[in-house]
């Protein structure tokens, strides 16, 4: 009896540590392209299972989802690895030059800037939530039509409640949110979230720290050019070999 319990536990660790890390980066509502719609998910831990995921939509005002405008995922996120929901598949490509997961013509993958957008676990445990249930988005911080959401830097966590965790989240929109309309691809970057590291327990990804570098302040390793030689002299001439070292 005592090991089925801690068997039971152990799972419940597991699925816990599993689910902790996704949540939601990025919604478009592109102002030249509705067929550009998509909602961006983002791993910021190690790699999970979608299958324990569910996103829903709020259309409108609506406090409660319809079965319809809920969706299960499946496969396999990586660490630091987004999942994309898109209207349209072929238009996502055209449009963006990536590759949509989840091709949903309606509902989920069809948002506009009304709606509330929630990630969920098999429970119906809220783990992400976008906008406030209940709240039509029209005239509100949550209004993003013809526009875009997208999760700020410092959210690294999931947002648990139905109030809607303003301070979560970026918002532009045609009612004057943020930076306004935007329009597709230039007002997008899906695969891609200011905030994301290379996840897991490694701390995240490197930036480079260094003003001799190329590269000062970018994400990544420092790079640098290696010059061999130079003769100085005024009116100063330079001669460099590059990537080989010389006397």
């Amino acid at each position: 009896m005592f090991n089925s319990i801690r068997v039971i536990l152990i799972s419940i660790i597991v699925l816990t540590m599993a689910l902790a890390d996704v949540f939601i980066t990025e919604i478009a509502d592109p102002n030249n392209n509705a067929s550009a719609r998509f909602v961006e998910l983002h791993n910021n831990g190690d790699d999970v299972d979608l299958s324990n995921y569910k996103v829903r939509r709020y259309t409108n005002g609506n406090a409660a989802f319809t079965s319809s405008s809920e969706v299960t995922l499946s496969g396999t996120l990586s660490s630091g690895g987004f999942f994309i929901i898109c209207k349209s598949d072929s238009e996502f490509t055209s449009v963006y030059g990536g590759t949509c997961d989840l091709q949903l013509s309606s509902n989920v993958g069809d948002s506009n800037g009304d709606d509330q957008i929630e990630l969920v676990d098999l429970n119906g445990t809220t783990l992400d939530f976008f906008g406030v249930a209940g709240e039509d988005g029209t005239g509100t911080w949550h209004e993003f039509e013809d526009g875009r959401v997208e999760r700020n830097a410092d959210a690294t966590s999931g947002c648990d409640s139905s109030a809607g965790c303003e301070s979560h989240w970026t918002v532009d929109g045609d009612n004057g949110n943020g930076d306004g309309a935007q329009n597709a691809p230039e007002g997008y970057d899906p695969g891609s979230w200011v905030g994301a590291t290379s996840g897991g327990d490694d701390g995240g990804a490197t930036t480079c720290d260094d003003a001799t570098a190329c590269n000062d302040g970018a994400t990544g390793d420092c790079e640098y050019v290696n010059v061999g030689w130079g003769n100085l002299q005024w009116p100063y001439s330079t001669s460099v070999d590059a990537e080989s070292d010389s006397e």
